[in-house]
């Protein structure tokens, strides 16, 4: 793990640790060189784009989660907030249209409101 941090902080001029969105980059790479002779991947739904797979599984989309609150809390006024919502909203659609044949979208908890965004598609 040390050796991806020097990595992360080299390739970004930062130190990656405390930020979320670094740490599950490193557990994405991680998780891809140890399923390199596998068929699957696990990845942030920020990774997806571009990508398409013949089945996909969108985990963990719960309240509270998608959109994450640590996220809103940042928000300093309501065109933040909207602009935070799109862009979750907007992560959320591409993960799930990564899917070319299967998708499966699970929720461990009181869903998010985003997925019946999906319901309509």
């Amino acid at each position: 793990m040390e050796n991806l941090t020097a990595k992360r902080k080299e390739r970004f001029g930062r130190e990656s640790d405390a930020n979320p969105i670094f740490r599950k980059t490193a557990l994405y790479l991680c998780a891809r060189k140890a399923t390199a002779g596998l068929k699957i991947a696990t990845m942030p739904m920020h990774l997806a784009k571009g990508l398409e797979f013949r089945a996909v599984a969108v985990m963990a989309c719960d309240d509270g989660i998608l959109p994450l609150e640590d996220r809103l809390a940042t928000a300093g006024d309501e065109s933040d907030l909207e602009e935070i919502f799109n862009t979750e909203r907007h992560l959320l659609y591409v993960a799930c249209t990564r899917a070319r044949d299967y998708l499966l979208v699970t929720s461990g908890g009181e869903e998010s409101e985003f997925l019946a965004d999906l319901k309509g598609i």
